[in-house]
């Protein structure tokens, strides 16, 4: 629940709802960054659409602070255009992050011992 803002009803909750109704809206588009995000399982299609609406807040303040800003769409292949290097030491990252105080290595597969 989101906290009270004074004796009224809270101003978050009207938010909340708006950016889930434009996270809605980008699920529908195809070819863009914040469309590509909202594909998956029915699970945590609610939690996704949350993620997307806090993604659009972020975009809208940064584009408001600095009015030099332009918004450029990063397309929806943003993730398939880096190169393999960049995607194995994000990967490794990832894994380091699930398993605290444990360190990956990768070991080519004609060194592997059986």
């Amino acid at each position: 629940m989101l906290p009270s803002l004074g004796a009224g009803a809270s101003s978050g909750y009207w938010l909340r709802a708006a950016l889930v109704t434009a996270a809605m809206a980008c699920a529908k588009t195809t070819g863009t960054f914040l469309g590509d995000a909202t594909g998956g399982s029915a699970a945590g299609a609610a939690r996704r659409m949350i993620a997307i609406g806090r993604a659009i807040l972020e975009i809208a303040y940064r584009l408001i602070a600095d009015p030099t800003l332009r918004f450029h769409d990063l397309g929806a292949d943003r993730y398939d255009t880096l190169s393999p290097e960049s995607q194995t030491r994000n990967k490794i990252r990832d894994l380091e992050r699930l398993s605290p105080g444990r360190k990956v290595t990768l070991v080519p597969i004609h060194t592997a011992p059986a």
